[in-house]
């Protein structure tokens, strides 16, 4: 029987690593097929960077590693940063054991800090599914912009903070949606004019399929991943899951 999501109390930056050096051993995708999801995580990446095998790129709260390693053949350089130290582990110990993308190296670093990442030294951020752990989002974007060459480019995938499940549904029916009390689903109409004051332009809103399948009961998975399938159609802010969020530095 699935265990029904119960959101944990996070009062420090301390607690957030707590919890993911916690889950990084047994870390697995949790809502659906495995190897289907990545895949189309990586379609909807590809479709929006173009990657240059001329380009350094950083992922920003990377994980145990595993889109930077399937990115790696496209890119000069890959830089893989994480605030829990189980997690960077785990990718360095995958690069070791499979001798695998040589042009990768993994770092522990808080993406609102990025203080292993000089200035304007890299062409492209990714940001995978980890945008709504993250406190002091603002100081993030700031960081971002900061570490991005001019004309560099930052793409977000992060649930979408419209989504009726998460604005309406689950808080009617009082589901928790969030793993930690610090999580937070941002809107596109936040990003839009907050990225625009930290130094961003050319941006583009685009939405992804995200269903959180092992975070609510099954009768609810198949009304939310309907909403989504309308959500192609009519009225996507409301309907769609996830958040594509495409942006450009320009100064």
């Amino acid at each position: 029987m699935k265990k029904k999501l119960q959101t944990l109390s996070c009062n420090s930056p301390e607690d957030i690593r707590k919890f993911f050096d916690a889950s990084a051993q047994d870390y697995k995708e949790q809502h659906g097929d495995a190897q289907r999801l990545f895949n189309y995580r990586l379609k909807v990446i590809h479709e929006s960077l173009q990657f240059q095998k001329t380009e350094v790129l950083l992922d920003v709260g990377c994980g145990t590693g595993q889109h930077l390693f399937a990115l790696a053949p496209y890119i000069k350089r890959g830089i893989g940063i994480d605030f829990s130290s189980k997690m960077i582990e785990i990718a360095r110990s995958i690069q070791k054991r499979e001798m695998a993308a040589v042009n990768l190296t993994f770092q522990i670093d808080q993406a609102q800090l990025l203080q292993t990442i000089p200035k304007e030294s890299v062409e492209v951020v990714l940001c995978v599914g980890s945008f709504e752990h993250m406190p002091q989002k603002e100081q993030v974007l700031h960081q971002i912009q900061r570490v991005l060459k001019n004309s560099g480019r930052l793409l977000l995938l992060t649930p979408n903070g419209n989504f009726l499940w998460y604005r309406f549904i689950a808080p009617f029916f009082r589901i928790d949606i969030r793993h930690l009390s610090s999580d937070e689903f941002i809107t596109a109409e936040w990003l839009e004019s907050l990225s625009q004051v930290s130094g961003f332009a050319g941006i583009k809103i685009g939405f992804w399929t995200f269903i959180p399948k092992g975070d609510m009961p099954w009768f609810w998975v198949i009304i939310v991943t309907g909403l989504d399938w309308l959500g192609k159609i009519f009225l996507p802010r409301y309907l769609r899951s996830g958040l594509v969020f495409r942006a450009d530095k320009i100064i």
